[in-house]
């Protein structure tokens, strides 16, 4: 994947490349993961995020909560961006059960929530129908003292109307 030159490829560059990719990429994404896994590259919080966003266009979500366990089984800092992407990819599965849980984890945790997290969450309850557990999302953001986006406001307009 990377272009074998004078530069020796590291984490950064791996993380770069896998960065700048397009949505439409993600599978390459995925083989850079991969291909650092081989060349006994360390993975970092970036790494992770960027392949778990990747599973999440494929619908792999099992995939994505394998690597968040890993992050923390390996002492990666698992931070907001990496569960939001875990989220999203539960998401998009429809596992809208998983993503509250791991919604729940955030809460409860060291790990801040964000309009981001907040609006997977919507969406993921959206998905499955849980209007009721959409709209309790929406109106805690308040709580947390974070704006709603029209997104969110969409989605949760989206959940309620599945009804």
């Amino acid at each position: 994947m990377i272009a074998r030159g004078k530069m020796k490829p590291d984490t950064i560059s791996f993380n770069a490349v896998s960065a700048s990719g397009k949505s439409s990429r993600w599978k390459n994404v995925v083989s850079l993961y991969r291909e650092m896994i081989c060349r006994n590259l360390e993975s970092n919080s970036i790494t992770f995020s960027s392949t778990i966003s990747s599973y999440e266009k494929d619908h792999k979500w099992e995939e994505a909560l394998q690597l968040v366990g890993f992050m923390v089984r390996s002492k990666v800092e698992v931070n907001t961006i990496t569960l939001n992407a875990a989220i999203s990819s539960c998401e998009k599965a429809g596992k809208w059960q998983v993503a509250l849980q791991l919604f729940s984890v955030m809460v409860r945790g060291e790990t801040k929530v964000d309009g981001i997290t907040f609006s997977a969450a919507v969406s993921a309850c959206r998905e499955g129908g849980a209007w009721n557990k959409a709209l309790q999302l929406f109106n805690a953001m308040r709580l947390y003292g974070l704006e709603t986006s029209t997104t969110t406001f969409n989605a949760t307009i989206s959940a309620c109307e599945k009804d």
